[in-house]
């Protein structure tokens, strides 16, 4: 059996989605890096509109509390007839240690209690894509030329 169902919005909703990008990798030996910049367009195609936050992960998964992120904008809505490319920078900072992160996590939330959302459905097209990821060093990089091998 196989059933197939629309998933449309209520008068009131809650969206929270959350994805980590991985593989970063801001770790470099007998080098650091003290702020990055992640640049990313994120195409939106869901018809609300998004706020964003971000975390640094370490290789363990584990938060970093003490790296700041600060971001530019929020995802504004879309349709899947004409989505918005949302251009994003995250800024990385952290002022006493080098950056060592594995990763990033994204959250997304929305919510509304507009009745003119009701009723309008969703379908398998409709998402996020993230597409152009940069990672930009404003700051650069800091190298360590003195080494304890002859």
């Amino acid at each position: 059996y196989r059933l197939t169902t629309p998933l449309a919005f209520d008068n009131e909703f809650y969206i929270n989605y959350s994805l980590d990008l991985e593989n970063l990798d801001l770790y470099l030996e007998d080098a650091w890096v003290k702020s990055a910049e992640i640049r990313m367009n994120l195409i939106n195609s869901v018809p609300v509109d998004f706020n964003i936050s971000a975390k640094c992960l370490d290789s363990d998964g584990n938060v970093r509390n003490d790296v700041t992120v600060t971001l530019n904008d929020s995802i504004k809505a879309g349709t899947h007839q004409n989505p918005t490319d949302n251009a994003l920078v995250i800024r990385l900072d952290n002022a006493s240690k080098e950056l060592n992160i594995s990763a990033l996590r994204l959250t997304l939330e929305a919510s509304s209690s507009n009745p003119e959302l009701a009723g309008v459905c969703l379908n398998r097209n409709q998402g996020f894509e993230i597409k152009d990821i940069v990672i930009a060093l404003p700051d650069g990089v800091g190298v360590n030329f003195s080494s304890n091998e002859n």
